[in-house]
């Protein structure tokens, strides 16, 4: 086609379906130029500038849909909006967390439910905080630790309060150190409850019981326990918290984890979910709507619920061996390398590389600690929105292993080892080379199916 094709002039006064149409036909032109110049290099550099051209183009729709759609239509389109996710939510518009909710199913498609959704699910998050966390330990009618008053309490509940502070400690352990580089969740959030944060009201605070383990744990008499409260607020202690009436970011999310744990007995929570549901309470708790972060706390526990739905086999110990545990996630990941790269993954096995030692942390927690909190949510972008969903992140992980090729292939067991557990490669690189995997192994999939189907015919 010829440029003077397209009508130009029309670009500022038609509809936004028609400047996407338009622009994707000005990309698809160029793109067709960049190839037959590409075509003398090497296939890597024209796959790189076509994925940049492709990212560049499409970012600037994107920014017009997501107005359009999110704040004017009353039907959102998820296909499209999965199609933008993929590419990268944009940051300057800051809709990645109406986005996420309607990508994570949290929110339903039609915006005309969304008010009715939000008060149903944040009510119902009042409850259970009653229910679950306030109501327990109400001082009126639970004055001591049952493990003080077990002559009238049953053995069951002395066992299950004992269970929940070993929980509560756990979770607590895991929040305070929760993205140490950024200093948001250790700042006060302003929009806590009063009654979960002050001590003078009728109940104990996840705050108090804590303090009252770490206390019990030191053997110490009564007349002592006041110092030692003072002890633990100092700076350098690893109990230290905010002012008496503030709470932190972070003990938002230890509530939050608690409450999933106190919901889910069978699982509870397994160390990691702490690096899975921080994310999603900061996509909440920055939007730019000020209901969405007055009620951040609810949505994210929703969103997190929504979230583990999707990996909550990757956390049972039942299912490790299985085909749903973690074993065969990470299985997925090796067939893939085997598939794309068969010398890469003879020498992975050579060397004895086993993938418990990168591969099961890349999964379990999402690849939370392999990247920067916003590089992170570009990746989370790309496993929310794809047709795979979190699936995906297989080929994610297979291209940080390829593009760690040289090294493996010309290493030992060690180089081999460090080079994995260490990310050193652009974000852009390896979401480059997850998408050149993921259409050089779907088509070879392809290509076994339609052999296959042609054996059957041949054979009839």
């Amino acid at each position: 086609m010829e440029l003077s094709e397209i009508d130009l002039s029309l670009l500022w006064f038609t509809d936004v379906d028609y400047i996407r149409s338009v622009i994707r036909k000005v990309f698809g032109y160029y793109a067709g130029k960049l190839r037959n110049f590409c075509r003398y290099f090497q296939g890597a550099l024209a796959i790189s500038m076509n994925f940049l051209l492709r990212s560049w183009l499409i970012s600037l729709l994107d920014n017009i849909w997501l107005h359009k759609y999110l704040q004017k239509d009353s039907l959102i389109d998820i296909e499209a909006l999965q199609n933008i996710s993929v590419c990268g939510i944009p940051e300057n518009d800051n809709v990645r967390d109406i986005c996420w909710k309607i990508l994570l199913e949290y929110l339903p498609p039609e915006k005309s439910h969304w008010e009715s959704e939000l008060t149903k699910n944040r009510d119902l998050y009042n409850e259970y905080l009653y229910e679950m966390i306030i109501k327990p330990t109400a001082k009126s009618s639970f004055n001591k630790s049952p493990e003080h008053d077990s002559d009238e309490l049953e053995r069951e509940a002395v066992n299950l309060y004992n269970k929940e502070i070993a929980t509560l400690m756990q979770i607590d352990k895991d929040c305070r150190r929760l993205f140490p580089d950024y200093a948001f969740f250790q700042n006060q959030n302003y929009y806590s409850p009063e009654i979960l944060i002050n001590s003078h009201v009728e109940y104990k605070t996840l705050r108090e019981r804590v303090a009252e383990s770490v206390l019990a744990s030191l053997n110490l008499d009564e007349s002592d326990m006041i110092d030692a409260r003072e002890i633990l607020q100092k700076e350098d202690s690893e109990y230290v918290t905010l002012p008496d009436g503030q709470e932190a970011h972070w003990e938002v999310v230890e509530r939050i984890l608690f409450l999933y744990a106190k919901l889910n007995v069978g699982n509870g929570y397994v160390q990691g979910m702490n690096e899975l549901a921080g994310p999603i309470y900061y996509v909440c708790a920055t939007s730019s709507h000020e209901d969405s972060r007055q009620n951040a706390e609810a949505d994210a526990f929703f969103c997190f619920l929504k979230l583990m739905s999707q990996v909550r086999d990757n956390y049972s110990k039942l299912l490790d061996n299985s085909r749903l545990g973690i074993s065969s996630e990470m299985s997925a990941v090796l067939n893939i390398i085997k598939s794309y790269d068969v010398a890469l993954h003879g020498e992975l096995e050579r060397q004895g590389v086993h993938p418990l030692f990168y591969l099961f942390r890349w999964l379990t927690l999402l690849l939370s600690q392999e990247f920067t909190l916003p590089d992170l949510l570009r990746i989370w972008d790309i496993l929310f929105g794809n047709t795979l969903k979190i699936k995906y992140i297989h080929y994610v992980c297979a291209a940080m292993i390829v593009l760690k090729r040289k090294l493996i292939m010309q290493g030992d067991f060690q180089i081999s080892l460090k080079a994995l557990q260490s990310n050193e490669d652009s974000l852009d690189a390896i979401l480059r080379t997850s998408e050149l995997i993921y259409k050089h192994t779907t088509r070879k999939e392809n290509e076994k199916t339609l052999l296959s189907r042609l054996v059957k015919v041949f054979r009839m």
